[in-house]
């Protein structure tokens, strides 16, 4: 059995409970066997996700990254 993880799985409508987890935002589905993603509502799930993530992408952040020229090994 494989896994496919959403790492923002918690903010997806699932009406079909695909998804399985606890955690505060990542989910997965079990997928059994190759054709489990054949699955009309698995491909719908996964649809969704893409376009979660590419809206998500566009959205402006709050907080800026820190870049690190140099790093020092002892």
């Amino acid at each position: 059995m494989n896994r496919l993880g959403f790492n923002k799985g918690t903010l997806l409508k699932d009406p079909h409970q695909l998804q399985t987890g606890t955690g505060n935002l990542i989910r997965h589905i079990d997928i059994k066997k190759a054709t489990d993603c054949r699955n009309p509502k698995m491909k719908a799930l996964i649809r969704a996700a893409i376009d979660f993530a590419i809206k998500d992408m566009e959205k402006p952040t709050k907080s800026k990254g820190k870049i690190i020229s140099k790093i020092t090994l002892k």
